[in-house]
């Protein structure tokens, strides 16, 4: 058998030991069309989050409400809900967790709390769904950015240091710091 046919042979064979795979392609900005990409596994859970009452100052005295809803995309046998808000946030109704149990697919699940801060701030709340089905559990973790007030503008240090030169390049420009030696090099 030559060299070229045992190559085809070779090719044809990987061919058939990989056809079961899925191969993950990268993405190019040049490339049309729609191209395949395989995300991290996750709970079946759907979740959706809003804000009751938009017009509330989302300060203590006039609290936020915020409502999550759970819609679970398989039948479980336990659905289990935490939720944790970011620091400077505070709660007078939210739970440490909210159980489910066993739900139908496409059961919607809700919960309602209010939320408020002290100042004025861009805050996260931090929202873990679970899904457990035969002593197995998934999960899904998404965040909910919430601002209250009139949030200071957020500076952006990385780009102080760049300019663009005659021909459209940026240019990281770093301050230069003096160190002192103890050497005698060049005196």
């Amino acid at each position: 058998m030559s060299i070229n046919q045992m190559l085809g042979v070779f090719i044809v064979l990987s061919l058939v030991v990989l056809g079961g795979y899925d191969i993950v392609r990268p993405v190019h900005a040049s490339k049309s069309g729609v191209d395949i990409v395989y995300g991290k596994p996750h709970a079946p859970v759907e979740i959706q989050y809003r804000v009751v009452n938009p017009s509330a100052s989302g300060f203590t005295s006039e609290p936020l409400m915020v409502e999550i809803s759970l819609s679970n995309t398989v039948d479980v046998d336990d659905l289990q809900l935490n939720v944790r808000l970011g620091s400077g946030l505070q709660s007078s109704t939210l739970q440490t967790q909210y159980n489910f149990g066993v739900m139908p697919k496409k059961q919607l699940s809700v919960i309602s709390f209010d939320v408020a801060a002290n100042s004025a701030a861009r805050y996260r709340i931090y929202i873990t769904a679970t899904v457990i089905n035969s002593a197995k559990s998934q999960v899904r973790n998404i965040i909910m950015p919430l601002t209250i007030g009139e949030a200071p503008t957020a500076s952006n240090k990385s780009l102080d240091g760049v300019s663009v030169d005659s021909t459209g390049t940026a240019i990281i420009s770093m301050p230069g710091t003096a160190v002192n030696s103890s050497n005698s090099e060049g005196q």
